[in-house]
């Protein structure tokens, strides 16, 4: 059975929930709202629940590498 995943963002203009069914599709998807919160200068709380803790990390691990691109590439 392949993990089911759900990632919480919480930031001051709102909260959003991302479903996804593999660790390709929450990436992909969680990449594009990361960028969506950067572009708004909107800082945000992400919550990762996965059924597998390993694939929860690389989620993670992922999800910190993109917002440190997006941040050197925003010059700050």
């Amino acid at each position: 059975m392949s993990p089911h995943y759900r990632v919480t963002v919480q930031s001051s203009d709102g909260e959003a929930v991302l479903v996804a069914a593999s660790e390709r599709e929450v990436c992909i998807n969680g990449e594009k709202l990361l960028r969506c919160l950067v572009q708004a200068h909107l800082a945000a709380k992400c919550v990762i629940q996965c059924s597998d803790a390993a694939s929860g990390a690389r989620v993670k691990a992922y999800f910190v590498d993109v917002l440190a691109e997006l941040r050197a590439s925003d010059g700050g």
